[in-house]
């Protein structure tokens, strides 16, 4: 048997909860170069043939030699699962010259479903591994391959994650998970216009179930948005996904506008969409985030003639037929999310 109580204790748990850790694995590492005796214990993450992420325990002086984008390149071609020593990798490289490397070496590569491969290199400066030793680095192959496709899946999800609060952020929205007692569970990451952190970091501070949703409205809705008249729009009630099947996802979600979008850059993007002139694009702004003719006159400082003719020429640039087409046309746009 090659792994020991002592193995399955101190590397097999440091494995599985190395996703934890910043840099991740960093206790396995440590262990896995105690337990084996190595001067280095390396572990290198990549995909199609490049190393993405290197993380070490020992100095690396202790070793010379490096493990770049070339040592990617060659370990991406080893069998999954098989343990391969220092003088193969040599062999598969014969342009790296011999001089940099530590007299001896092991190395074993994992791979995960969507080809994000996973490499454990084990030195040392001076004596041999045992095969013994071999035996251990074999034996956790296949918690490593577990691992592995564990936090690629929670990197994805991650990256899913940013995307869609960033996607929010830039459209002023912000979303409140509520219990069944009123009160605030979770809630996306505060972004809030500049001026309006402290308000909204003081409506949710606290324990969770210290906030209310009422509390929450009107905090929120008591600070009035930029270039708004009134507050923030009001909130829209959703029903969460029932798609956990460990965490119980809030009973209600809160969505609400908690400040303006950004003028100048919604403007921008419609003035390259489709030609308008700066003064065009503030008044297809103001029309599409629902003001008549008159409040939008009115707010860029312009007589209600004006703001006419400009809105018969934004009517034709754009191609629609009103401001009711003129909202859809839009908000279907990615000037909306600027």
């Amino acid at each position: 048997m090659a792994l020991t109580r002592s193995d399955e204790d101190e590397l097999l748990t440091a494995i599985h909860e190395g996703h934890r850790e910043t840099p991740p694995w960093s206790t396995f590492l440590a262990r896995l170069r105690r337990r084996l005796r190595a001067d280095r214990a390396i572990l290198l993450t990549g995909a199609n043939g490049q190393a993405v992420h290197v993380w070490q325990a020992g100095r690396p002086e202790e070793v010379p030699g490096a493990i770049g984008s070339r040592d990617a390149e060659i370990l991406a071609g080893l069998r999954i699962g098989r343990r391969y020593s220092l003088a193969e990798l040599r062999e598969r490289d014969p342009r790296h010259p011999p001089d940099p490397y530590p007299s001896d070496g092991m190395f074993l590569r994992v791979c995960e479903p969507g080809g994000v491969f996973l490499c454990t290199f084990l030195l040392r400066r001076r004596g041999a591994f045992s095969s013994a030793d071999g035996a251990v680095l074999t034996a956790i192959a296949p918690h490593l391959m577990i691992a592995l496709g564990n936090f690629v899946l929670l990197d994805r999800e991650r990256l899913r994650a940013a995307i869609g609060e960033r996607i929010l952020e830039q459209a002023g929205l912000r979303w409140f998970g509520i219990d069944a007692a009123g009160a605030v569970e979770m809630s996306s990451p505060a972004r809030a216009a500049p001026g309006r952190e402290e308000d909204e970091d003081r409506a949710c501070s606290g324990a969770p179930n210290s906030v209310r949703l009422d509390s929450v409205l009107h905090a929120i809705r008591g600070v009035p948005a930029a270039g708004s008249p009134g507050g923030s729009d009001a909130a829209v009630l959703l029903s969460p996904p029932r798609q956990t099947a460990l965490v119980t996802p809030p009973e209600r979600l809160a969505v609400m506008r908690t400040h303006s979008r950004g003028g100048q850059r919604r403007a921008a993007l419609l003035i390259e969409m489709f030609g308008l002139t700066e003064s065009e694009a503030k008044l297809a702004i103001a029309l599409a985030d629902g003001r008549t003719i008159a409040e939008a006159a009115a707010g860029l400082g312009l007589t209600i003639e004006t703001a006419r003719n400009y809105s018969k020429r934004v009517y034709a640039k754009t191609n629609t037929r009103g401001q009711v087409d003129l909202v859809r046309r839009v908000i279907e746009s990615v000037a909306w999310l600027a």
